[in-house]
C-alpha cells in the first residue's frame, strides 16, 4: 500500500489484478485507487492472508 502510489506508473492500466493484504482493508482501499486511475479488472481477494491455509512461500534474501 506505501509503495503504490509511486509504482503505480509501472503497471499496466488494462492488465488484470488481483490484491491482497493480510485482511482484506487495505487491499481493498489499493483496489479503489487502482480503480480511480483508471485501471478496469482490479479484484480483491478477500477476506486476505489471514485466512489463508496453506503454506506461503517467503521471498529469500538478496
Amino acid at each position: 500500500m506505501g509503495e503504490l502510489e509511486e509504482k503505480i506508473s509501472q503497471l499496466d492500466p488494462s492488465g488484470e489484478y488481483y490484491v491482497v493484504c493480510r485482511t482484506g482493508h487495505r487491499s481493498d482501499i489499493a483496489c479503489q485507487r487502482l480503480t480511480e486511475k483508471g485501471f478496469k479488472s482490479v479484484r480483491n481477494v478477500t477476506p486476505g492472508m489471514s485466512q489463508w491455509a496453506y503454506e506461503v512461500e517467503k521471498e529469500e534474501d538478496q
